[in-house]
């Protein structure tokens, strides 16, 4: 849990304020590395070594498409503010709960 944000791990369930969101195994998988380590920076490298095995085929567009999925989906479920925060060089954090 941080904040308004719930992940199920066992049942892949993620919630926000109590609405469940409906995540694509990708976005699921960058918001439960993000929950595991919650003031880390993660480049979009690292991500995808994280979330996809890195195998060189991840860009960064590529994640910055995912990352502004997982951002409208928490906006339609009614998040007033930005959940994953781009800190522009380095690369993805979530936002202070």
């Amino acid at each position: 849990k941080y904040g308004p944000l719930e992940l199920d791990q066992t049942s892949t369930q993620v919630r926000y304020d109590g609405r469940p969101l409906e995540l694509t195994r990708t976005e699921y998988m960058i918001l439960e590395t993000m929950l595991l380590y919650p003031s880390r920076v993660f480049s979009s490298d690292v991500l995808y070594g994280r979330v996809e095995g890195f195998d060189g085929t991840g860009t960064s567009a590529t994640m910055k498409s995912h990352i502004a999925n997982l951002r409208k989906k928490f906006r339609v479920a009614g998040a007033r503010s930005e959940i994953i925060i781009t800190l522009y060089g380095f690369g993805y954090r979530l936002a202070d709960s």
